[in-house]
């Protein structure tokens, strides 16, 4: 569009025949025909105006007369400054229009005030100033100002101006960005927690479409289920956590009961083992008993046979005895018989010792004539004292004999007696002995019995302890299983417990 404007107004500026050739006059020191200048300005859809080299007003279309309220005549023909005093600015910038600085610097105007931009294109080179101001009827406008410098070679002859009202899109920018800072702010409340903000708009938004309005709505649409969502989250997770804390109690009991039962199980498995390793002693002492039995009843068996041998030998002896009793009996009156022939030759002793003294006397009397018969009596007299005294030590010896006989007598009596009562114990202990193999037989069939359940006791109590082996690794497993629950259910409840405190922090 610039280079066309460009063209167009310099074929009007410069009179080409293929262009309008009064149209140079016009816009460069107010031509005749002024008809085709306005045309070629009426043209533009935007407000328009032209400034000649010399600083006066040779053009203003109808969209200028449009936006600015202020009629074609009052413009064409005026200098600058006066149609400037017509269109009033709102900062002391404006003391020029854009037309008038590239006037003054159809090169560098951008430089001279940092407001105007320089623009290059295809068709040239123009500079742009945007600035808000009121028209004739006080109203704030948002203008953009486009100067374009005509030349004629290199000569500068006008400069046009084109002026676009931006108002519209100005206040469609600037409730467009009133929109996205309440929608911005509504969700940043939202989100730091304050459930209730929503967006509010005010008039100066009802030129934005219904389409960008209408994320206004949704937006607190948007609040209104998030509230809604939040209270329902908070709610469950009320009774999540509740759940979930139920859940790790029970755990932790299911976690303290499996503990205390993998520790009996543990001390059942010991007692058990230990059990089994005593029911083993029992079985070898068992075994051990039962040989024992064997050998008792064996030895019982001997016993019993030695002891009816000894009966025999008892009652051998018991014969012997009452034979030797007898014995003794006879040689104690075969005593009493020597005694009392003893005694005789003692008597007869004494008698001789008597007669042997009265030959002596006798002797005696007869002197000399009986010194022989003296020497018989006197040899008769110490036989009779020898005979006397290996009579007295035969007496004794017999009283001696006599009384070891009595001895033996009595001894052999209560040997008697004693043989007697070693018989009827003997009696007894071959009937003891009988009822104790009787018993022994049933304690060794007993023993064996035993012994056979001990191990059969044994190899149960082993199975039982490889049972309680299995039931304790599986509790083991089971606490680790349950370690793992209270710990899953312990992340979960902490999870709650945040989820809650984010909920909380979103609802404040």
């Amino acid at each position: 569009m610039v280079s066309q404007l460009t063209t167009l107004v310099l074929g009007a500026v410069t009179g080409d025949a293929d262009e309008s050739s009064s149209s140079a006059s016009m816009l460069g020191e107010g031509g005749t025909d002024m008809d085709a200048g306005s045309a070629l300005l009426d043209a533009l859809p935007m407000p328009a105006f032209v400034i000649s080299a010399t600083g006066v007003a040779t053009g203003w279309n109808e969209a200028a007369e449009r936006a600015f309220g202020i009629p074609k005549e009052k413009i064409i023909g005026a200098s600058e400054e006066d149609a400037t005093s017509m269109v009033s600015y709102d900062d002391d910038r404006a003391e020029k229009t854009l037309a008038h600085k590239v006037i003054d610097a159809p090169d560098t105007a951008h430089e001279n005030d940092p407001s105007v931009e320089r623009v290059r294109g295809p068709g040239g080179q123009f500079f742009v100033d945007e600035r808000s101001l009121e028209n004739a009827n006080g109203e704030r406008m948002y203008i953009s100002f486009r100067a374009l410098p005509i030349y004629d070679g290199d000569e500068l002859v006008a400069v046009v101006e084109l002026v676009e009202d931006k108002t519209e899109a100005q206040r469609r920018q600037e409730a467009t960005h009133t929109l996205v800072n309440e929608v911005t702010s509504t969700l940043e409340q939202i989100g730091e927690g304050n459930l209730d903000a929503r967006a509010e708009l005010g008039s100066e938004t009802e030129v934005l479409e219904d389409e960008l309005l209408n994320i206004v709505a949704e937006v607190n649409r948007t609040g209104d289920r998030f509230e809604s969502l939040v209270d329902e989250v908070e709610s469950h997770a009320t009774d999540v956590s509740n759940t979930i804390t139920t859940a790790n109690d029970a755990a932790s009991q299911i976690d303290s009961r499996v503990t205390e039962q993998r520790k009996a199980l543990e001390a059942v498995r010991d007692d058990l083992a230990s059990f089994s390793a005593a029911m083993e002693e029992v079985a070898a002492s068992s075994t051990e008993v039962e040989s024992a039995a064997d050998r008792a009843r064996d030895n019982i068996g001997s016993s019993l046979d030695w002891t009816v041998d000894t009966r025999k030998v008892t009652d051998e002896v018991k014969e012997r005895s009452d034979d030797l009793l007898e014995s003794v009996k006879r040689l104690e009156d075969d005593m009493e018989e020597i005694g009392d022939v003893v005694g005789l030759i003692s008597e007869i002793a004494d008698r001789t010792n008597i007669l042997a003294l009265n030959a002596n006397i006798e002797a005696a009397r007869a002197g000399e004539a009986g010194e022989g018969f003296a020497v018989v009596a006197e040899e008769v007299k110490s036989l009779a004292n020898e005979t006397q005294s290996h009579t007295e030590q035969i007496t004794e010896r017999i009283d001696r004999i006599q009384s070891r006989a009595d001895e033996t007598v009595t001894l052999v009596e209560e040997t008697h007696e004693d043989v007697g009562r070693a018989d009827d114990a003997i009696d007894k202990t071959v009937s003891s002995l009988q009822e104790a193999s009787d018993a022994v037989e049933e304690a060794a069939d007993g023993v064996s019995e035993l012994s056979r359940a001990s191990d059969d006791q044994a190899e149960s109590v082993e199975g039982v302890v490889s049972a309680v082996e299995d039931v304790s690794d599986d509790a083991a497993e089971i606490e680790e299983s349950v370690d793992d629950i209270v710990s899953v259910t312990q992340t979960q409840r902490d999870s709650a417990g945040e989820l809650g405190t984010m909920i909380d922090g979103l609802s404040k």
